[in-house]
């Protein structure tokens, strides 16, 4: 029975993980190099890989976010979806550093 490394099942991983979100949400190669350098990544830089209206969002207090849900000038939809992409985009950073 032949043992896998385990540097190469981490990579395999990685790559499963990746390969799970979406086209739309990935950073490009530039995005990861400015990722490397930045010293904050939070808030305005996360946020400028999101739409105007996903960064607004994810801005909001837990308060305010259900408050718009009930008045339904938000959707559940749109809060998830804008939270799904900032993980996502949070989950590629942070993976710069095993790379």
């Amino acid at each position: 029975m032949s043992q896998i490394p385990w540097q190469d099942q981490a990579a395999e991983k990685v790559a499963r993980t990746a390969a799970k979100i979406p086209s739309k949400w990935r950073i490009s190669l530039e995005d990861r190099d400015r990722a490397r350098k930045a010293r904050n990544l939070t808030g305005p830089f996360i946020h400028s890989f999101l739409s105007e209206d996903e960064a607004e969002i994810v801005r909001l207090d837990s308060v305010t976010l259900v408050q718009r849900i009930a008045s339904s000038s938000l959707s559940s939809l749109e809060v998830a979806s804008a939270y799904c992409k900032t993980a996502a985009i949070a989950h590629q950073i942070v993976s710069l550093s095993h790379n």
